[in-house]
Formats: structure tokens, sequence, C-alpha cells
């Protein structure tokens, strides 16, 4: 299992976070605590999935967790442009690194699920088959 912080969609991710809280802090009162302020919360869950994904069995509910994330960023996004939170350049910018975070993550849902299926192995003390 690969450290958190060398997979590439952590990378991307912790750049996005990082390039949010730069706009959080510049969008006006009445967006940076309601709009801008959720936004902000729902990246910082995208990389807790993250983490949590990288260092658990069963990868699939947790990315398919983190795919929803990305979606309500998309929305998010969207919202804090259209109420003039942001230059376009910088809504285009954001939403790049979000259609490669989401490609990445997609890439992981893929790996994962050509992962062959865990085969359960008799212990000490089980029954064998009859």
């Amino acid at each position: 299992m690969a450290k958190h912080q060398e997979l590439p969609v952590y990378k991307a991710l912790y750049i996005y976070v990082r390039e949010l809280y730069k706009l959080k802090t510049e969008l006006p009162k009445s967006l940076k605590h309601d709009a801008g302020h959720q936004v902000f919360q729902s990246a910082l869950r995208c990389l807790r999935f993250v983490v949590i994904a990288n260092g658990s069995n069963k990868k699939t509910p947790i990315l398919r967790e983190l795919w929803l994330e990305i979606d309500f960023q998309w929305t998010g996004l969207r919202l804090i442009y259209d109420l003039r939170g942001m230059s376009q350049g910088r809504y285009k910018v954001l939403g790049e690194r979000l259609v490669e975070i989401q490609r990445q993550t997609s890439a992981w849902m893929e790996w994962e699920r050509k992962q062959p299926a865990a085969v359960p192995q008799s212990g000490a003390g089980m029954p064998g088959p009859c």
C-alpha cells in the first residue's frame, strides 16, 4: 500500500484544496461563510476519503463517497461562479483540476473493480468442507 501522500489523486486534491482556501478567503462575506465554507469543507472530506480508501481493504464504498463529494464540488463551484464570487478564468482552472481529480478517482475505482475477490481461507479451528 502506497502512502496516501504519494497518490496522484491525493496530490491533485491537496493543490485543489489550497486553491479553494485562497478563493474562500477572497470571497465576499456573504459567500465566504455560506457557499465558500461548504465547498471548502467538502474538499477536505474528499482528502479524507482518499486517506481512508488508501488504508482500507474495501475501497469501493469509500470511493463512491469520494465520487459524490466531487459531484458536490462541481455544484458548489458553479454556484460561487454564478454568484460572481470568482472570475471565469479561476473557474476554468479549478474546473480543470476537478476534471483531473475525477479522472484519477475513476481510474482508481476501475482498478479496484478489477481486483480479484478475496477468497476466504479456512483457518485453525474452522470446520473444513464436509
